[in-house]
């Protein structure tokens, strides 16, 4: 089990700018999807260009991943729904995935946690709810919309991110097809893997199972930053890893940024992302090497 962590060979601590603001809504920004006006022969020319092109392209709108939805389809709240959600992101952050019978369950940290679940109807069709009870049939929940544009990003990775999805009034891309269905087809421990989301076993909830995904995923980052191989990489702390609840450890820096690391997913999510942030680097994904 590995993590792409190839970038960090190249990164500091030193480089992760203590200006820089920490947080989710540090990674995920969502704008307005507007392309390049060419240039007119004069500024009142520009002018008019610029308003009908945005007048043209309103419906078109970026996620946090940088897929472009298109949402002329949507009632208006729901397109304002959508671009509330993708303007200002929700803080969020995966903790874990699972099958459960015929639906697949996605929990989630917020400032409280919520469960999304993807259930397969007898129509052929999904049923999707969020354990918040704020969405309906014309308006989405931001936690639906959050978790669904990061599974299609997944599933649909070498899709033209310039050429604008559909968005559907659910709340996905209508080019995903069924959700429950592509989750399917795409198998839920490779998107997991992708999403840095543990697949759990329902039958076994042990702390000591949670937690170990954890430990070896921010073993093989923190082994990424000093140029090491996890296995070569600090044995004193990960040979009998120590989760009890004091994350600062004196004297230590790599162990107490290793207990950041398991007890907070927003900080995980957010050094995880740091060699895109510092370096302007790609990460592959085992979803690319699996297809």
């Amino acid at each position: 089990m590995s993590v792409p962590v190839a970038p960090f060979s190249r990164l500091s601590l030193d480089e992760m700018s203590p200006t820089s603001q920490f947080g989710p809504h540090a990674a995920l920004q969502g704008d307005v999807y507007e392309p390049t006006v060419e240039d007119s022969s004069s500024d009142l020319e520009s002018y008019s260009d610029s308003e009908d092109d945005d007048d043209e392209l309103s419906m078109v709108v970026q996620s946090p991943t940088k897929l472009a939805y298109n949402i002329n389809q949507l009632p208006e709240k729901a397109q304002g729904a959508v671009r509330e959600t993708f303007s200002e992101p929700p803080a969020i952050a995966l903790q874990q995935c699972r099958l459960i019978d015929d639906t697949y369950a996605f929990q989630m940290t917020e400032l409280v946690t919520q469960s999304i679940r993807i259930r397969a109807n007898g129509d052929g069709s999904s049923q999707l709810t969020c354990s918040c009870g704020r969405g309906d049939e014309a308006e989405p929940c931001s936690h639906l919309l959050w978790l669904l544009d990061r599974l299609t990003k997944q599933m649909l990775y070498d899709y033209d991110p310039k050429t604008p999805l559909t968005m559907t009034q659910d709340g996905f891309a209508k080019e995903l097809g069924d959700p429950f269905t592509a989750i399917s087809e795409h198998h839920l421990d490779v998107l997991s893997d992708g999403l840095h989301c543990q697949v759990i076993d329902p039958e076994a909830l042990s702390e000591d199972d949670l937690a170990s995904y954890r430990v070896q995923e921010s073993r093989e980052l923190l082994s990424a930053v000093y140029g090491k191989t996890p296995e070569d990489f600090r044995p004193d702390i990960f040979a009998r890893p120590v989760l009890g609840k004091k994350v600062l450890k004196r004297n230590d820096l790599d162990c107490t940024v290793f207990r950041m690391l398991l007890d907070n997913h927003h900080f995980f999510n957010y050094f995880q992302d740091a060699p895109q942030r510092c370096l302007g680097g790609e990460t592959s994904s085992r979803m690319r090497q699996a297809h």
